[in-house]
């Protein structure tokens, strides 16, 4: 897309001034790569708010997190992903359980202003929020080209709290975290 780096600016910006990201401590991000947000600016500011930061990873047929200190933490993993560095995932000091995460930054291909997202097919995400605690804060970091009218939900699908966009915070009504 073009001007991906600055519509990812205003994402990332959108995110940021969430309440629910500034009383967060522990966040999870992906590391946005191809036609994704790029994250890495997000991730840079909570590092240097002092906020625990976890990363996925494919582990099998999962998503496991990892405790990310440091950007050069990463390697490129493959489909062109950045993951942490294969011997640093074997230090179990640094997994992370998703119940531990307050906020969730998720990817997808398409979302709904219902909150439905539309991953890859594989289910990773929809197993990695299934796990988190009922007050953690889910929101999509995506372009705004990516509202669809509706994206298919099933059973097992993880809806998100609120959608980032370049153009504007998309809060799903009567969607929020149990506390």
């Amino acid at each position: 897309m073009a001007g991906r780096a600055a519509a990812s600016r205003d994402v990332i910006q959108r995110i940021a001034a969430l309440p629910e990201w500034e009383a967060a401590a522990v966040v999870s991000a992906f590391v946005g790569v191809g036609s994704e947000v790029e994250t890495v600016p997000l991730i840079e500011r909570a590092l240097a708010a002092g906020k625990r930061v976890a990363v996925p990873w494919v582990s099998g047929r999962e998503l496991r997190l990892f405790d990310l200190r440091d950007l050069r933490d990463l390697a490129p993993a493959p489909f062109g992903l950045l993951e942490p560095a294969r011997e640093l995932r074997a230090d179990p000091s640094r997994l992370i359980e998703a119940a531990a995460v307050d906020l969730f930054v998720v990817p997808g291909l398409a979302f709904d202003r219902a909150g439905g997202r539309l991953g890859h097919g594989r289910g990773y995400y929809d197993g990695l929020l299934a796990g988190a605690r009922p007050a953690a804060f889910f929101v999509a970091a995506a372009f705004e080209c990516q509202l669809v009218e509706a994206v298919p939900m099933e059973t097992r699908d993880v809806a998100v709290h609120a959608i980032a966009t370049e153009r504007a915070l998309h809060r799903v009504a009567g969607r929020l975290p149990t506390h």
